[in-house]
């Protein structure tokens, strides 16, 4: 039998979640957060803060890729 925690998502800090998004360089990192909910984002709040699974950050992070026509470099 499979341990029950195996099958729960990911959870990434904020930090963690602009870092992939590669967007650590902002000036106001909880403003591009903020909007990023907005805009479809999923994320859990925790407390005082969010926290963002990591396949959905994973998969809004490929659907612009696409919509740029670039190929991802990873």
């Amino acid at each position: 039998m499979d341990h029950p925690v195996a099958d729960m998502p990911k959870l990434l800090t904020p930090h963690e979640t602009l870092r992939l998004l590669r967007l650590d360089h902002v000036k106001t990192p909880s403003c591009v957060l903020f909007q990023l909910r907005k805009k479809g984002l999923p994320a859990l709040r925790v407390g005082k803060t969010y926290k963002y699974p990591a396949d959905a950050v994973l998969q809004y992070l490929q659907s612009r890729v696409a919509q740029s026509g670039q190929r991802p470099t990873v």
